[in-house]
């Protein structure tokens, strides 16, 4: 079989775990020059053992929490830095705000930090975008970022969702077209709508653990789509969670 792309290929790294994946059972997965060959002489076989990956994408929102709240070191672990998914740049995104991060044998450790504004196309890790727009609102300076686009597709329309978390939370920003400018002012308590999205519920509970207010995350059982333990992960933290 042949696959080829017509138009930049946006999200690559899902990509690329697909045929991580497809290659551990026997599928081989080709790419040259935008076109995907997909060739097999046996089908699908076990690979008899397969190791599972730590999830990149809910270690963001630890990080994230870490960063801006820690009162002490937040270790985590299970990550493998090389790996294929797009959202293991949440490390290259902190460092490049100035975040305190630790890298070692023991895992990634993050302590509270002075992060400041940066630049940032969200092309190619659309799903860090909740959380990278709530370590911006925090952030002194501005922080722009771009290629927006294909948020409007995911669980919820995330650029609308994020909106409307900055607003309820008296964040500060201008949005452009495809493109967001999120001013480093703060964020205070106030009530967010999940939309049903999981990303959107982590994001709200990340502004909740970086403010003294409270803050009520409505449709907040959207978090059992990737992570049905999170709030009782986030009270082994310190966070301080309450269901009305």
């Amino acid at each position: 079989a042949r696959i080829q792309t017509t138009t930049p290929l946006s999200s690559r790294s899902y990509v690329d775990i697909t045929a991580q994946v497809m290659q551990a059972f026997g599928v081989n997965v080709h790419e040259q020059d935008n076109v995907y060959t997909v060739s097999t002489c046996m089908g699908y076989t076990s690979p008899g053992t397969y190791h599972l990956q730590g999830d990149w994408s809910l270690a963001a929102a630890y990080l994230a929490i870490g960063a801006l709240s820690a009162k002490s070191q937040l270790t985590l672990t299970g990550l493998d830095a090389n790996s294929t998914q797009g959202d293991r740049h949440i490390l290259t995104i902190l460092k490049e705000m100035g975040a305190n991060l630790i890298e070692d044998q023991q895992g990634i450790s993050i302590t509270k930090s002075q992060l400041h504004g940066i630049s940032l196309s969200m092309d190619q890790t659309p799903d860090l975008f909740p959380v990278v727009a709530v370590l911006a609102a925090f952030a002194t300076g501005e922080t722009l970022l771009t290629d927006l686009h294909r948020l409007k597709d995911k669980e919820s329309n995330r650029v609308q969702s994020i909106y409307s978390l900055l607003t309820a939370l008296g964040g500060a920003y201008s949005l452009d077209n495809d493109q967001l400018t999120i001013y480093g002012t703060g964020l205070r308590g106030g009530t967010v709508h999940s939309f049903q999205d999981h990303r959107i519920v982590m994001a709200a509970s990340i502004a909740a653990c970086a403010t003294s207010e409270s803050i009520i995350i409505t449709d907040s059982e959207a978090i059992s789509k990737s992570c049905p333990s999170f709030f009782q992960q986030l009270t082994q933290i310190g966070g301080i969670v309450r269901d009305l």
